[in-house]
């Protein structure tokens, strides 16, 4: 950029200076300025005639005893963040004429890509806009000086802006200064750590350490034991909240909850899956049980209140649990360490006789059976009772049901059958691999899954004799036999989870619906 010099009125040169000026200008290169610094000077005639001359060379900064401003200066060169526009910076000049006069701008070009966040007003440079340290903490500004004949200079500042440490930046309850300077923790991150909890709550409410994802050492996240109803200043990594046998730690690593026995809600405990190797907080990754074994209990049972039998709604929680306490199921999926659940079944009462299946999904609060409910050596049923009145109530004593389970699968022999349970409608009881391609990919009698397009053939099996077996909702490309009660043909081309609902029929009529999951991988 060359600065121009204007020479006018009152001090405009004579023609022999003029003349004396271009004869410099052709003969030396010595009058004005460095050699590499080349210099543009406007001379206005007191006709209103112009010319312009470029002059190089080393030497004086003057013409015709006429000085060049030598200096720009500011009053400061900071500006406050977070605060209205109009704030000032005065400026100054640096001439060797003694009272001359001198006009400011802000100049285009290389140094000025930041001149419309100011405005100039006199010898006032006035902000534009609120500054945000965060957002940008220093902008470049080019300003020119030029006196009363015209000679001007140029300067490049630098405005930085000055930090407001009492803001709350990142609005997580703490300043900048608490952040940088106390808890060394992020002004721009509210949750510093990373462990779900934001900083200043972390400080002001919780206690623990904002710079530290596990203040307390124990290998679980202060936000996950908060979450979770755990203590993030105690060790409770051995701790078991729910009693499911599995620790605190272990739960935490798995991604299960801590406060709940079956995180999924698939009738399998957090315990019984992670055993079998399955992930207990999918409810698709489902232990593989004895083909023989129940997905649901027959339970009948007697209640008398006050000596009375009970007739009506009453409300029933039920659990199974090993003899040392070990929660094995209970019919919502919470209450562990043997207490009562919180969800209650309904079921009608007659003269203090009642009858319902235990695991019958169709039952609000209801889940179903898992495993090793039947596969355990000791087990015992655990019922409460709430007549309305009185409030739920543990009956005693705890029904053992050890050696039940595998008597009730021989129901499906008919010879087994009493008169009293062949005049009952079927229940389908579940469904078991007659022919599948790959027996591998059987979960469940809840859940088949397999490659799509695999190609399978299994039969419904029902508790009670059937002469005919239903099924809605079956993918395109599998069919049912209804008098046999066999699915066939092979899972869809494409993935997806297909929901079948399955039905028995005989002549005393048809049982209660049955829930299949077809999963093609």
């Amino acid at each position: 950029m060359f600065p121009l010099f204007h020479f006018r009125g009152r001090r405009a040169p004579n023609a022999r200076s003029i003349g004396s000026l271009f004869l410099a200008c052709l003969l030396s290169t010595s009058l004005w300025g460095r050699d590499d610094d080349p210099r543009e000077i406007t001379i206005e005639r007191p006709d209103g005639t112009q010319e312009t001359y470029i002059l190089l060379g080393t030497g004086t900064t003057n013409y015709e005893g006429y000085n060049f401003p030598s200096d720009i200066l500011l009053s400061k060169t900071d500006f406050d963040e977070n605060v209205p526009a109009g704030q000032i910076i005065t400026l100054g000049v640096q001439d060797p004429d003694v009272g001359d006069e001198h006009e400011f701008g802000l100049v285009a070009g290389t140094g000025g890509e930041d001149n419309a966040a100011f405005t100039l007003v006199g010898n006032e440079l006035r902000s534009n806009v609120t500054y945000d340290f965060e957002d940008k903490n220093s902008y470049s500004v080019l300003i020119s000086a030029t006196d009363i004949s015209g000679l001007s200079v140029a300067k490049v500042f630098t405005i930085t802006i000055n930090d407001d440490r009492t803001e709350d930046f990142d609005q997580d309850g703490l300043t900048e200064a608490q952040e940088e300077d106390v808890y060394g923790t992020s002004d721009l991150d509210p949750d510093s750590d990373d462990d779900g909890l934001v900083d200043g709550p972390e400080v002001n409410v919780h206690g623990t350490n904002p710079a530290v994802a596990d203040t307390d050492g124990d290998g679980m996240s202060d936000g996950w034991e908060h979450n979770n109803a755990l203590n993030p200043l105690a060790n409770e990594a051995a701790g078991d909240a729910d009693g499911d046998q599995l620790s605190n730690l272990i739960e935490f690593q798995g991604g299960t909850n801590p406060q709940e026995i079956d995180t999924d809600r698939d009738g399998f405990t957090d315990y019984a899956e992670t055993l079998d190797g399955k992930n207990p907080a999918d409810r698709t990754s489902l232990p593989l049980p004895d083909p023989h074994v129940p997905q649901r209990m027959n339970y009948a049972g007697l209640v008398a209140v006050n000596g009375s039998p009970f007739s009506g709604n009453g409300l029933f929680k039920f659990a199974f649990t090993e003899a040392n306490g070990t929660v094995l199921w209970t019919n919502d999926g919470t209450g562990g360490n043997g207490a009562e659940p919180t969800g209650a079944v309904t079921v009608e009462v007659s003269d203090g006789r009642y009858s319902l299946a235990l695991g019958d999904v169709s039952l609000a609060n209801m889940r179903a059976l898992p495993s090793s409910v039947f596969t355990r050596n000791d087990v015992r049923l655990k019922i409460w009772f709430n007549d309305g009145t009185l409030g739920f109530q543990h009956l005693s004593p705890d029904r053992s049901v050890g050696s039940v389970a595998y008597s009730m699968v021989a129901g499906w022999a008919t010879n087994s059958l009493t008169a009293r349970e062949l005049s009952r409608p079927p229940e389908v009881l579940g469904v078991a691999p007659s022919g599948l391609a790959d027996a591998a990919f059987v979960r469940s009698l809840y859940l088949i899954s397999g490659p799509a397009g695999q190609t399978l053939s299994f039969k419904i099996r029902s508790l009670d004799p059937a002469t005919s077996y239903s099924a809605t909702g079956l993918p395109n490309g599998l069919s049912l036999n209804s008098a046999l009660g066999v699915i066939g043909g092979a899972l869809p081309a494409s993935p997806g989870s297909h929901e079948v609902t399955l039905q028995a029929t005989n002549d005393y009529g048809s049982g209660s619906a049955f829930t299949l999951y077809l999963i093609a991988e």
